[in-house]
Order: structure tokens, then C-alpha cells, then sequence
């Protein structure tokens, strides 16, 4: 209910504010109309239009609309900027509104939204219609470009837009039902003629078919007689053929069980052998484990014949040891003299070496005296090393300085890395093309630059932001060539192949460019300039030139803040100038000639900024040569200190020699006294180890003793080991003699078997043979089974059911295959001398095909008079509910129109007309007709009929006849008043003021160049005044109220 309510609310859909944001003019602009008359004034081309243009394309509309068909609708986004947008807010409710908006940018990519919803464009318009709003229907709004195309609009299209415009879309949706029913009348009354004419030619043709049946039919039964008996014969040859097979498989079953009784003796001789041949392999295996236990024995015997040679070995061993024993005990006592003889000699040793250098103690203390000398010459070096250490440490830190401070130096001098890593973040395209450049210049011509960004170097980076706000952003990525075919050549390779998007220009090296700008900067440098553009760039001429033949920059000159408050002294030269941080942009009104500034910031995009900073590059090397001093000084003291070290060095290493010296001889004297102890040491060793020749010899006779009795017990072993062998052989000799007797029982088995087998295998010779025979008998009966199958169709005998129909028929025939032959002669005699037409089948074919397709034309013929009639009535029904209110509609507009040109005095009338048939409703039509001088008939309006002024005036009066009517929101006409006099503009005026007061009334929106003076006004007009040019404040600065605070202060002034 609150849905039906709200879709009640009498202002539902009119327009509260409409808020454009860079479109075409208006950079920020808000408008606030009225409920019923909106004027909109102001000279031409400052916008009024871009008005009703924002009102066509915000409610989802195309530049169509507003007679630019061919326009994009990225054009419509104000230069400088890439965006436009559009909000409208309607009245939804009573208490709410809802905010229509379009994005726009300058590729004409749209976007939708709903009260900041983003929507579909197709909801997006829905929600459009939903409010009856229709910038497509020229009734409601009607653009400066489209008011002759209102007197082109057809009397069917007039009549369309009218309802749309006065009714709900009931007058609408009726009107095109009752179109779209008659065209299905049209239809279904073809249909019907066509189909009646083809049964009255298909019931013709029927009779005449209906004799040749009969004669075909009589035919046909003698034809299925002779089928009849093709039938039998085939099934009768089939059963004699099926008695020999059977024969045939008695014979080869008999051949089978004979094969099955030599299998039946067989088997028990084959267990024999099995038998026989299973205990043979367990005689094998005991045989086998037998000889095993031989080898044993034998292994076992040969053994101890080794223990009784190894035993003899080690009695001849021990003789050789005990030898060998008393030698070592003979030769130790030679060693025991000489170890005497050597501590001797240590003694006489350590005596002279403490008469040549001294004793021990002596020489200890003589180094202890050198000690701190040492130490204190050691922690000189120290020292010195340290503060050495602490100045190369100094040092190194200042290169390392030096080094960062070179790098950074050399970062602020490679612009190009920073410039290439800003191409790559911005346009990846473009810095692939650079890629690809860089590795194939050799294909041209001539030399290509890459982007021009790359290149151009702005000798402030301060002044950088001036070019980023005149050269365009695909300028600046553009690629120059020097020549035409390597511009196509470029193009191609990284558009067509590699699916780039890059721009490419052309730049004539040897065309003339002027670089010299038109006013001298000391002219205007009293209005705050300091430069002109060109002065303040430097790129390769190739670039220079086509930058400055695009931009003009030596026409463009900058300035300090002084600019902002001396633009308007500006020489009209200057069509751009910039202050510090403004840029100015002069306009020219196209039908005034006014000049127009606007004034928009300058930001910089960093595009241009990375140049080489003199400054900080001389700061840094400042700072590297003071470091450079610095070191210097530090490296000097560093090799004095390094020149201290090296003497104390010279003065220790002295010192050292000294102390080394003593330590030697000192080293000696304790080496010579431990020789002498260790030869005193040996000596005792040798002495304690010695035995005694006699105990080496009774030690030899006990183990030869012990010998000899392990000799004894391995003989008695070699006996018993011979008893077993000789037990286990008479063993073996017994398993021999059972093998032989077992293999003589198999040989006679096997004799038997063989014998068996060959009975077996001729029995199975006679079974195959009779086999094979069986084989192509049975396929010659599957043969003239399938033969005899396919003559019934498929069916065969045993399925009774199907088959009863064949025996019925075989019945009635002969019963042998002798009697059906002669039968078969006499029925092709008789069908031989009956008439044949090889098209019997396809005229009998016919013949049921057209009686069934003259039933289906019948009962098409009867539905489809059924469904005209429901159309018929319907389509009444729908007519009184369409064309009475319609009537009465345009009797009211006849009033309206034909009363308000009178008051004009001319005359009008407006009539609803309709073809030679009243019920073909794609005919109906609105006609106006008009006159207006008294000596000439009514004419109808029409395109190049009347004069500019008489169309405006038809246009405007028609439009104010359908105001009180109006069931659209708002509606809107652009200049409306174009032609007319002013006796008559200011008639119409009155009219449209007057009608669009009434309460019910739609809001209105008339844009007009001009108004009358004097004009009357009431209440319910409003005035929206256009303005545009270098003294207009922005809209969201001026308030009604401050506007008329100043003029009551000037009035005040005047008193």
C-alpha cells in the first residue's frame, strides 16, 4: 500500500537540485529549481544548454537526444579534466528523495548510481521509467537541436509521445494491444483463406485417387500370397536341413564318449606313474642325504690328517723359538755394555757445557734481567697500535663517508634509472615499448626517441609542474620519429604485434619552428612574469621543436603571485599564462565575443620533477673535499705512528735475540742432563729384563711334551671316523638297487599309456572331422533360418503367439516343397497379366496422406476460427476502454490549443484520424492544423510549412495544451521563443506562466537567451540566472540573501 501511495504522490519525480561536476562548462555548479515555472536565462554560450544536455544524458540518455548523434559522451567532460559527473535529485515521497547520478569519463565509459548505489545501466534506466520520466519523448523534452525535429515527428509518432505524455501507461500499453492484436487478426485471416482454398483442392484430389487404390490393393493381396508361399517353401528347406544336423551331432557325441572311455583307463595308469615316479624322488633324496653324511665323514677324516701335521709344525716351532730366544738373551748383553758407555758420555757432556756458558741457575737468571725490557719495549707497541688502530679506523670511516657521499652524488646525476622506474609505474606499456626500442633501433631508418618524458629536462624542478599541467600525459609518453615510415613501422610492431597501447608523433627536423615568443618579456614583466615557458626546458631539438609547434610554449609565459591580481591587464595575446600556483585560460564567446577567464590550480603530478639538482650536488662535493682534507691529516699521523712502531720493533726484536740466545744454551744443558737420566733409566730396564738361557730351554721341553699328547687323541678320532664311512657306503649300494627296480615298473607303465594315447587320439580325429562337418552344417541352417526369418518379418515358430498368423496362412497351402513350386508359378502368371504401376505404393501412400492432411486441415481451420473470434472480441473490448478516453483526451487538447492560439489571434485545431478501416490501430494518428493569418484555410503543421516563428509557436502551444494533462514529472524546452515576435514571446510567456501555477501541473523548465522587460511574474516562477566570465564567484560563495543586502546598501548610498 505505501508502494501504490508513494507512485500517488503528485510530485513525485520532480526535480529539487541537479549538481554538475566538470560538465562541458560548469567545473562545480549547483542548481535549485522550482516546483512550477523554472526560467533559465543568460547569454549564449554560457550554459544554459549544458543545462537540458545534463538533464538528457543524467536520466541515462545519449547525445542523440540533444541532436548529437554523433557526438562521444566523453566530450561532454570538461577540458583538463577526466571526469564529469551528474547528480539529480527527485522527489521520491512525501519525506524522501532519491539522487539519480552519472559518471562520465572522457573514453565514455559510464557509470550508474541510485542514491549513491552503483546500479546496472538497464535497473538504472528502469528506475527512470518507474518515475515517468521520458527525455526521449519530444512532448516532455525538447532540446534547442530537436525543435524542428518536432514538426518532423509523423502523426503516429505524435499520437505515441502524447500518450506517453498525458496518460499512465494505461492509454499506452491499450494502444499497443490493440495494434498487436489486429496484426494477429491480419494473420489469422490469411491463414484462413490459404488453408480453406488447400482443402477444397485436397478433397478434389482425394476422389479421384480413390478408384486406382482398389485396383492397387487387388494387386497387392496376389503379391502377398506369393510372399505367403516364399515363406513356407524357406521354412520348410529349413527343417529338412535342421533333421541332418541333428543326425550329424548323434554321430560326433558317439565319437566323444569313446574319447572319454580311453580317458577313463588312462587316468589310473597315470596315478601309477605318478606314484612310482614320487617314491623314485624320495630314494633320490635319501640318496642324496646319504652321500652328504660321506662327504661329512670324508671332511671330517681329512681334517684330522691336518691336525696331526700342524701339531708336528708347532713342536718344530717351538725348537725354532727356544733358538731364537737364547740369541735375544746373547744380544741384550752386548746392549747392556753400549747403554753403559752412552750415559758415560752425557756425563762428560754436561760437564763441558757448564764450563763453556755456565750453570743452569745462572743462565735463568740472566734471562729473568732481560724479562722487563721486553715488556716495556712490547707495551710501547702497544700503544702505538692501538692509537694507529684508532686512526685507520678514522680514516676508514671518512671513505666510507666520501664513498656515500660519491653514491648519492651520483643517484642525484642518474635522473634516467628514476625517470625509467616512473614510465614503468605509470605507463607499463610505454616502458615496454622502450624495452623493445632499445633492443631493435637498428631497424630503422633514422633515429627514434623514446617518450619524451625521458628527454625533456626542466632547469628547476620548481618549474616542472607548469609543463606537467600544458603537455598532455599521452604527449609525454609519446615516442618521436624523425621519420613517417618508422612511425608505421613503430606502430605496428608494438600496437598491431605486441598488443600495445603507445602513442608515436611525427616531427619534421627540417620544418622552420619559431622559438621566439610574440611579446617581449620585458613588456609584461611589470604585470609579475619572469619567463616564458621555452626558456626554462632543454630537450633534443627533434622533441623541442614538435613540443613547441604543439604548445606554443614560447607564447606561454609564468610569473610570480602578482600575476593573481594583474591577470586582467593581460594583453588579449595571451590566450594561457600562469602565476605561481594558478593557471589562466582565456575564452572567447563564439556568438558575443566576450572573453571569458578561467582560473584553475597548478599541481604538480611529479612527472618532470626528477631533474639534477645543482645545489646539492655542489653541497656534497663541498663536503667530500673538506673529508678529503681531513683524511689526509689523519693518514700523515697514521705513518708517523706506524714509523714508531717499526723502531720499537727493531729494539724488541734485539732484546728477543738476546734472551733467545740464552734460552738455547739454557735449552741444551737441560736437554743433556734428561739424555742422562733417560740412558741411566734404559740401562736398569735392560738389566731387570734379562733371563736366564736354562729356564728358555726347560720351558721349550714342557711344550713339547703337551704336543705330543694332543697327537694322540686325534689318532684314535682318524679310527672312528673310518668305521663310519665304511657303514654309510654299504647304504648308498642298497638305495642304488631300489632305483633301478622303480624305474623298471614306470618304463612299463608308460608302454601302456602310449598305447592308450593313441586310441584316444583317433577317436578325437573322428570327432573333429565330424565336428567340422557339424560346423558348415549348422551355418547353412542359421543360413536358411535367417532366410525364412526375414521372409515372416523376423519371427519364428517357436514364438507361437506371433507365428499363429503364418500357420494359418501355411495352412491354406501346399504341404511339400514340390506342391508350393507349382502353386508359386501359377500366382506370378496371374500377377504378370495384372495391370502394374511401379507408383502404386507411393499413390496408395498418397492416399491415406491426404485423407489425414485434409482432418488436420479441418481441425486447424476450425481453431483458428475460433481464436479470430476471440481476438475480434477482445480487441472490442480493449477499443471502447482506449479510444473513448483517448477521444476525450484529445477534445481536451483541441480546446487547449485551438483557445490559446485564438487569444494569439490565430487559429489551430488538433484531430485524431485513422485509415479506410477504423480497427487498423498502427494507423491512428494525431493531426495539428494552423493558421495564422485570416485570408488563408487551415493547414496542417509540418516540416518546411510554416515559417521558424510559426513552428516555435505551434511547438509552444501544442506543449502548453497537454500541461494541465501532463502525467510526466517535469518537462523541459530549450529557446523555445527562437523567431517568434516579441508580441507573441510575450503572449506565450503569460500562457506558460499562468498554466504551469495550477497546482496539478508538471514542473516546467524553459531556457531562453532572453526576456522581455516587463514581464509579469508571480509567486510561482523561478529564475535561474546563467553567468559565466572572470568576475562570476563560484555558486557555493553568492547567497540570494547577500545579493539583496548590496543592493539596499546601494539604494541607501543613492538617498
Amino acid at each position: 500500500m505505501a508502494v501504490e501511495e508513494n507512485k500517488k504522490f503528485k510530485d513525485r519525480g520532480t526535480i529539487v537540485e541537479i549538481k554538475l561536476e566538470n560538465f562541458i562548462t560548469y567545473r562545480n555548479a549547483v542548481i535549485y529549481p522550482g516546483r512550477h515555472l523554472n526560467v533559465i536565462i543568460g547569454p549564449n554560450g554560457t550554459g544554459k544548454s549544458t543545462i537540458a544536455t545534463a538533464l538528457a544524458l543524467g536520466f541515462g540518455g545519449t547525445p542523440k537526444l540533444i541532436g548529437k548523434p554523433e557526438m562521444p559522451v566523453g566530450a561532454t567532460v570538461k577540458n583538463d579534466c577526466q571526469k564529469a559527473r551528474i547528480d539529480i535529485v527527485v522527489r521520491h515521497t512525501p519525506t524522501a528523495n532519491m539522487t539519480f547520478t552519472r559518471t562520465i569519463d572522457r573514453q565514455s565509459k559510464s557509470n550508474y548510481f541510485i542514491n549513491d548505489n552503483s546500479i546496472a545501466v538497464s535497473k538504472f534506466k528502469e528506475k527512470v521509467k518507474e518515475f515517468r520520466i521520458q527525455v526521449d519523448n519530444l512532448t516532455q523534452f525538447l532540446p534547442q537541436e530537436n525543435i524542428k525535429g518536432f514538426s518532423e515527428l509523423t502523426g503516429k509518432q505524435l499520437l505515441l509521445n502524447t500518450e506517453r505524455s498525458i496518460s499512465d501507461t494505461t492509454l499506452e500499453t491499450h494502444h499497443t494491444t490493440l495494434k498487436d492484436n489486429r496484426a494477429r487478426q491480419k494473420v489469422l485471416e490469411a491463414d484462413i483463406r490459404k488453408r480453406s482454398e488447400r482443402l477444397a483442392v485436397s478433397e478434389q484430389h482425394y476422389t479421384t485417387l480413390s478408384e486406382e487404390v482398389q485396383q492397387f490393393k487387388e494387386r497387392k493381396n496376389l503379391k502377398k500370397k506369393l510372399a505367403a508361399l516364399k515363406q513356407k517353401r524357406a521354412w520348410i528347406r529349413y527343417d529338412i536341413q535342421r533333421t541332418e544336423l541333428l543326425e550329424a551331432k548323434k554321430r560326433r557325441d558317439d565319437a566323444a564318449r569313446e574319447m572319454k572311455t580311453c580317458d577313463d583307463r588312462l587316468a589310473p595308469i597315470d596315478d601309477a606313474i605318478r606314484t612310482l615316479q614320487s617314491e623314485l624322488k624320495t630314494l633320490d633324496r635319501k640318496f642324496v642325504q646319504t652321500t652328504t653324511k660321506m662327504r661329512d665323514f670324508n671332511k671330517n677324516f681329512k681334517k684330522y690328517l691336518d691336525d696331526i701335521d700342524d701339531l708336528n709344525h708347532m713342536i718344530k716351532m717351538e725348537e725354532q723359538k727356544c733358538v731364537s730366544e737364547i740369541e735375544n738373551e746373547k744380544k741384550r748383553d752386548d746392549k747392556i755394555n753400549a747403554q753403559r758407555k752412552l750415559s758415560e758420555k752425557f756425563e762428560n757432556d754436561m760437564v763441558t757445557l757448564e764450563e763453556e756458558f755456565g750453570a743452569e741457575n745462572d743462565l735463568r737468571r740472566r734471562m729473568d734481567e732481560l724479562t722487563p725490557q721486553i715488556e716495556f719495549h712490547r707495551s710501547m707497541i702497544i700503544r702505538l697500535s692501538e692509537e694507529s688502530n684508532m686512526k685507520k679506523t678514522e680514516i676508514e670511516q671518512m671513505t666510507y663517508q666520501i664513498n656515500n657521499l660519491r653514491q648519492e652524488q651520483q643517484a642525484l646525476k642518474d635522473i634516467e634509472l628514476k625517470r625509467m622506474e616512473l614510465l614503468m609505474r605509470r605507463s607499463k606499456d610505454a616502458h615496454a615499448g622502450v624495452i623493445w626500442l632499445r633492443q631493435n633501433q637498428h631497424l630503422f631508418r633514422k633515429r627514434v626517441w623514446e617518450p619524451m618524458m625521458l628527454h625533456i629536462h626542466v632547469k628547476d624542478s620548481k618549474y616542472s609542474k607548469f609543463f606537467e599541467n600544458i603537455i598532455a600525459w599521452k604527449d609525454l609518453v609519446a615516442f618521436v620519429c624523425e621519420d613517417k615510415d618508422d612511425m608505421g613501422l613503430l606502430l605496428n610492431h608494438l600496437r598491431t604485434r605486441q598488443k600495445l597501447k603507445v602513442n608515436a608523433v611525427y616531427s619534421d627536423i627540417f620544418k622552420p619552428v619559431t622559438m621566439t615568443p610574440r611579446v617581449s618579456l620585458n613588456e609584461i614583466k611589470r604585470l609579475g612574469f619572469t619567463h616564458y615557458l621555452i626558456d626554462l626546458i632543454e630537450a633534443p631539438d627533434p622533441i623541442l621543436k614538435w613540443i613547441v609547434s604543439m604548445y606554443h610554449l614560447q607564447n606561454i609565459p609564468i610569473g610570480t603571485n602578482r600575476v593573481d591580481e594583474t591577470f586582467d591587464q593581460v594583453p588579449p595575446s595571451f590566450f594561457t599564462f600562469f602565476s605561481f600556483n594558478k593557471n589562466f585560460h582565456i575564452s572567447m564567446s563564439k556568438y558575443s565575443k566576450q572573453r571569458s577567464t578561467s582560473i584553475r590550480g597548478v599541481m604538480s603530478t611529479g612527472t618532470l620533477s626528477l631533474n639534477l639538482d645543482s645545489v646539492k650536488v655542489n653541497e656534497i662535493e663541498g663536503k667530500i673535499g673538506r673529508l678529503t682534507q681531513m683524511k689526509d691529516v689523519s693518514l700523515k699521523h697514521f705513518e708517523e705512528l706506524q714509523e714508531k712502531i717499526t723502531q720499537q720493533k727493531i729494539i724488541l726484536e734485539e732484546f728477543r735475540e738476546k734472551r733467545a740466545t740464552l734460552a738455547s744454551h739454557y735449552a741444551r744443558i737441560q736437554n743433556t742432563g734428561l739424555k742422562m737420566a733417560e740412558a741411566e733409566r734404559k740401562l736398569l730396564q735392560l738389566e731387570a729384563e734379562r733371563t736366564d738361557i736354562e729356564d728358555i730351554k726347560k720351558k721349550r721341553d714342557g711344550a713339547i711334551k703337551n704336543l705330543v699328547r694332543k697327537q694322540m687323541n686325534v689318532y684314535g678320532k682318524i679310527n672312528e671316523s673310518s668305521q663310519e664311512i665304511f657303514r654309510v657306503a654299504k647304504i648308498c649300494e642298497s638305495i642304488e638297487l631300489q632305483v633301478q627296480e622303480k624305474n623298471s615298473r614306470i618304463s612299463e607303465k608308460q608302454r601302456e599309456s602310449r598305447e592308450l594315447r593313441v586310441q584316444a587320439r583317433e577317436a578325437e580325429r573322428v570327432y573333429k572331422d565330424l565336428d567340422a562337418a557339424m560346423v558348415e552344417m549348422n551355418s547353412k541352417t542359421r543360413e536358411l533360418q535367417g532366410i525364412a526369418r526375414d521372409l515372416t518379418g523376423g519371427v519364428t515358430p517357436h514364438d507361437k503367439e506371433a507365428f499363429k498368423h503364418y500357420n494359418a496362412a501355411f495352412a491354406r497351402l501346399p504341404p511339400d516343397i514340390p506342391g508350393i513350386d507349382e502353386l508359386m508359378e501359377n500366382t506370378r502368371v496371374r500377377i504378370y497379366v495384372s495391370k502394374d504401376n511401379p507408383d502404386a505404393e507411393n499413390r496408395i501412400k498418397e492416399y491415406e496422406t491426404l485423407g489425414a492432411q485434409i482432418e488436420t486441415y479441418k481441425t486447424e481451420l476450425e481453431a483458428m476460427n475460433e481464436e479470430l473470434t476471440i481476438n475480434q472480441e477482445e480487441t472490442e473490448r480493449i477499443k471502447q476502454m482506449w479510444l473513448p478516453p483517448l477521444q476525450a483526451l484529445v477534445n481536451r487538447i483541441r480546446e487547449n490549443f485551438s483557445g490559446y492560439l485564438e487569444k494569439l489571434g490565430c487559429a489551430g485545431d488538433v484531430t485524431l484520424v485513422h485509415g479506410d478501416n477504423p480497427n487498423d490501430f498502427e494507423d491512428y494518428a494525431l493531426k495539428i492544423m494552423v493558421k495564422f493569418r485570416d485570408n488563408e484555410p487551415l493547414q496542417e503543421f509540418a516540416k518546411n510549412r510554416q515559417s521558424g516563428g510559426e513552428t516555435s509557436l505551434t511547438t509552444a502551444m501544442f506543449m502548453l495544451a497537454l500541461q494541465d494533462m501532463s502525467q510526466v514529472p517535469f518537462r523541459c524546452v530549450d529557446e523555445i521563443n527562437q523567431g517568434m515576435d516579441a508580441t507573441n514571446d510575450r503572449k506565450v510567456f503569460e500562457h506558460i506562466m499562468n498554466i504551469t501555477a495550477k497546482g496539478n501541473s508538471s514542473q516546467y523548465f524553459l531556457l531562453t537567451p532572453k526576456l522581455l522587460p516587463n514581464l509579469p511574474y508571480n509567486e510561482s516562477v523561478t529564475i535561474l540566472c546563467v553567468f559565466n566570465g572572470p568576475g562570476v564567484i563560484p555558486h557555493n560563495d553568492w547567497t540570494i540573501q547577500k545579493y539583496l543586502e548590496k543592493l539596499r546598501a546601494r539604494k541607501r548610498l543613492r538617498k
